[in-house]
């Protein structure tokens, strides 16, 4: 028996190996359908966005609390959104600045409307508004935890972008941060498009990759772009962005190199896309 056996584990290994061998995306073949190009297709300028800022122009903190707490808290907010997202931080004398002007001496930060006020004049995309108090849950000697309310508005146009309460509590700082991730990558998800595709769009390559957090597995989804042109009264034109309201296909990444990545389309959805359509990464969960 054992004669007749060690051929049948050899062939079992071959056949198991060339199952999990992986896909050369590079060299699959092309057909007509992988030449097709979405009527909006990526300008380099969309491949390559100029970065946008979030200014957190209005952080109030509860009496009770001091400066450590404030700062642990702000730090752990700040932190998740520099990782989750490509936003970068407004560094905080710049909005000092504007608040000890004679413009903005007497206005009232927390107020949204002048916090959008100060966004424009930051040449920010975004403006946070942060309201730290006390956590009144009881905690064990030496711990220390606070609760956390959230508001991101969109400067230009003006609109609410995220809204959240949440708790922060110093030895549980780890399970913080995997609850705001996925609401954080919901609200301001890592766009791209689709750059390439291969073997009847089986294959998809995007433009998102390792530096933008993008790792195998990870799951996005296809959007068809829309832009409406629009002339203005002083004879400019302006564009307006927007998506179709579902998703024409999702795409699982399964080789990420440092600016793309190649995935893998399911058979029924395709035909739904083409080359040059938006792909937007799904929160991780």
């Amino acid at each position: 028996m054992k004669n007749y056996l060690i051929p049948f584990l050899i062939i079992m290994a071959f056949v198991t190996g060339c199952a999990q061998a992986p896909i050369n995306f590079n060299q699959a073949l092309l057909y007509p359908e992988d030449q097709q190009s979405a009527e909006n297709s990526p300008t380099p300028e969309d491949l390559n966005p100029p970065k946008n800022y979030i200014a957190f122009t209005a952080v109030r903190v509860h009496p009770q609390l001091t400066r450590y707490h404030k700062a642990l808290t702000l730090g752990f907010i700040q932190a998740s959104i520099e990782t989750y997202t490509t936003l970068g931080i407004v560094p905080e004398y710049q909005i000092e600045n504007i608040l000890s002007s004679d413009t903005y001496r007497s206005q009232k930060p927390e107020i949204a409307d002048v916090s959008v006020e100060m966004g424009a004049m930051l040449q920010a995309k975004y403006v946070a508004l942060v309201n730290i108090l006390p956590n009144l849950v009881e905690l064990e000697e030496g711990n220390w935890g606070t609760y956390v309310n959230l508001e991101i508005y969109q400067v230009s146009p003006k609109r609410l972008a995220f809204k959240d309460t949440f708790s922060y509590t110093m030895s549980q700082s780890k399970q913080a941060w995997l609850e705001l991730k996925p609401k954080i990558q919901q609200a301001f998800p890592l766009r791209g498009f689709v750059l390439e595709t291969r073997n009847h769009r089986a294959y998809a390559k995007v433009s998102l990759g390792k530096n933008n957090g993008i790792k195998k597995g990870r799951k996005l989804s296809i959007f068809k772009r829309v832009l409406e042109q629009k002339t203005l009264s002083d004879g400019s034109t302006q564009f307006n962005e927007s998506y179709s309201s579902l998703p024409l296909a999702k795409i699982e990444i399964m080789e990420v190199e440092d600016e793309t990545a190649w995935g893998l389309v399911p058979p029924d959805r395709q035909n739904n896309y083409v080359k040059g359509d938006a792909v937007f990464a799904d929160p991780e969960l």
